[in-house]
């Protein structure tokens, strides 16, 4: 797992818009066949400012499972700023909570808070 705060993102392609003749901007970041990504929630035009990136199968071989599935829980948290995983190891859940620190939005604490308080199992924060 790579969790990512101020990752590159920016114009990934063109998304075909009937009021838009050239087509709007898809906005994303770098990605690989081997990995899935993880985005927080982002507005229309706006930055992600936390990413996730999971691979899709263990280290073990190219056909072997995952050790864990990841969920995204935008449910709990959507902010480009903070982004929530359930971590699925077999019978065992874990929260992961990825929070960018941006000094200019006051509201990333207090969306940290309350997410700390809706997790219901073992936490990570980083």
């Amino acid at each position: 797992m790579i969790l990512t705060q101020e990752p590159w993102f920016n114009k990934i392609g063109t998304t075909h818009k009937d009021n838009a003749q050239e087509g709007v901007d898809t906005l994303g970041s770098v990605s690989s066949p081997g990995w899935e990504i993880h985005y927080p929630a982002v507005l229309e035009n706006g930055r992600a400012k936390v990413m996730v990136y999971t691979r899709k199968r263990s280290w073990e071989g190219v056909n072997s499972q995952a050790l864990f599935t990841a969920t995204s829980r935008l449910d709990l948290c959507s902010h480009p700023c903070v982004m929530v995983l359930d971590l699925n190891f077999d019978n065992t859940i874990w929260q992961l909570v990825n929070f960018y620190n941006d000094t200019r939005c006051h509201r990333c604490d207090f969306r940290l808070q309350s997410v700390s308080q809706s997790c219901t199992g073992p936490i990570e924060v980083t």
